[in-house]
């Protein structure tokens, strides 16, 4: 997995952004240095190919297929707080859709 996360400056409760520990995860960082949790997130899902830094970085040969997620987190007040865009390797993801007819609603 691979993933890079985007947050304003705006959101930091300090002043010094060097003293914060960038090795916690986005959520702890979230809460501990923001005050916010992230209650929803809207997900773009694709297929695409490794190319570039992303392929550099996980040490991928040509043509490797991956999932890729580009997320928007959004605080309890539904403003957006986060912005991701993250890769996952194939064989490190499965997903199951439900699609259910709903009967009685004319939409």
């Amino acid at each position: 997995i691979y993933a890079i996360d985007y947050l304003p400056k705006k959101l930091f409760k300090i002043d010094n952004l060097e003293s914060i520990n960038w090795r916690l995860s986005i959520f702890k960082i979230l809460d501990r240095y923001c005050r916010i949790t992230i209650e929803m997130d809207l997900t773009n899902i694709h297929a695409v190919l490794a190319e570039g830094k992303v392929k550099k970085i996980l040490r991928l040969g040509d043509n490797v297929p991956l999932v890729y997620f580009d997320e928007v987190g959004y605080n309890i007040q539904n403003h957006p707080v986060l912005w991701s865009k993250e890769y996952y390797l194939d064989n490190m993801f499965d997903m199951v859709l439900l699609r259910k007819k709903i009967t009685g609603y004319n939409f």
